[in-house]
């Protein structure tokens, strides 16, 4: 984006009014992956899966801290999953409700500041499978996105006032990650 300023004119006739604008702006940004892989045991009186039916998972931020020129990030993966099976000799439709929690160190500047860091998750390619007859397995790859914004000062003038002349002026252009 473009953020259009008029930063004044030495001029001593012409009587400027100064204030400041404060955007954000976008400084660095990264991508760091993170394998994930975990057994699901089922409870015994839940049936031996025989087909995956239905998978979600929801990636959560738990906390974050930037130390040592590391971001840590600590999150968790809720993940459900509707599987058919069969109990006692009869095919039954059950679920499995499961929470993996998982950490990561991503290489950050020290001087960021973590209410400005955003993350995103992706984990499309995470899937379950039938591993043995009382477990699941989660398995694949979690992205993280990392984008770290700062604040800016730009000094400009919001209005102006010739006692003359009318005034016209050229401004100029602020390149901008984000406003």
């Amino acid at each position: 984006r473009e953020l259009t300023v008029f930063n004044g004119l030495k001029d001593d006739s012409l009587v400027q009014l100064h204030s400041i604008v404060n955007p954000s702006s976008l400084e660095s940004e990264a991508e760091d992956s993170i394998d994930i892989s975990q057994e699901i045991t089922l409870k015994e009186n839940q049936p031996s899966p025989a087909r995956i039916l239905k998978f979600t998972a929801e990636i959560t931020e738990n906390h974050r801290q930037i130390t040592s020129g590391k971001l840590v990030i600590n999150a968790t993966v809720n993940s459900e999953i509707l599987y058919g099976g069969e109990y006692e000799g009869m095919y039954r439709l059950s679920s499995v409700r499961n929470r993996t929690d998982f950490s990561q160190f991503i290489p950050i500047n020290d001087e960021a500041d973590t209410d400005l860091v955003m993350l995103s998750f992706n984990g499309d390619d995470l899937s379950v499978d039938i591993e043995n007859q009382d477990k699941l397995l989660l398995h694949g790859q979690i992205k993280t996105s990392v984008y770290v914004y700062s604040n800016l000062e730009i000094p400009m003038v919001s209005d102006a006032y010739h006692r003359d002349r009318d005034i016209s002026f050229d401004v100029s252009k602020e390149e901008l990650s984000s406003i």
